[in-house]
């Protein structure tokens, strides 16, 4: 059982622990787990949006030769994979102003569940279970404390290089981005421009075969 002090206060929020056991339970004292983490509107998810995933475990766990790993990223024993989804006001209002409708939170929440079924390292965030983004890591902590979790945060190189996000970059705010044919060398281009060192470990780009909006 967690330790009292981790405040549990939604449902679900155990069964989601509990789907993550059987990876962390057997990893070493000592193991950094890689937590990566996708906020979007994902009405709906999509095959394209799992597959980030799967590309960006691929290349966390250095699993796939031939890949771009950066050269001082540390070495990882295992990859979470955590969607968070925006609100519904949010959504709706997004896609009213293309003419769209959107698909309900709790509708997009049973997609993703059902798009990540299969994959026992991913599930929806803890934030969307309402126990707050803040405490998703110190939750994992809590439960595993012999290991180390290590956030990084994934984008769509399209929304990175729309809103300039290799500008945050840094040791506290490790951000993923996903290639994207068009975007992905003008990402890289404008990092680089900007000093910041793509062997370092803060800014990782992914190649993606079935790239996909993260939004």
């Amino acid at each position: 059982m967690p330790p009292p002090h981790v405040v549990f206060n939604a449902p679900g929020a155990f069964n989601q622990l509990d789907r993550f056991a059987t990876l962390l339970d057997s990893l070493p004292a000592g193991t950094s787990v890689a937590v990566v983490m996708l906020r979007g509107s994902l009405c709906p998810v999509t095959v394209g949006h799992v597959q980030g995933f799967i590309e960006a475990r691929k290349l966390l766990l250095g699993e796939e030769a031939g890949v771009g790993r950066p050269a001082n990223l540390e070495h990882f024993g295992a990859v979470l994979g955590l969607i968070s989804l925006n609100s519904d006001n949010h959504v709706s209002t997004k896609l009213a102003e293309k003419g769209q409708k959107s698909i309900s939170y709790s509708d997009r929440l049973k997609l993703v569940k059902l798009a990540v079924a299969e994959h026992m390292w991913m599930d929806i965030d803890l934030s969307n279970l309402k126990i707050g983004a803040s405490e998703t890591l110190s939750t994992l902590q809590a439960r595993w404390p012999r290991l180390s979790f290590v956030k990084l945060t994934m984008n769509g190189a399209d929304d990175v290089l729309k809103y300039r996000k290799w500008t945050q970059a840094g040791p506290e705010h490790r951000l993923l981005t996903l290639g994207r044919r068009g975007d992905t060398e003008a990402v890289i281009k404008a990092a680089v421009s900007a000093g910041l060192d793509l062997d370092a470990g803060n800014f990782i780009m992914i190649p993606v075969r079935r790239a996909a909006r993260c939004a």
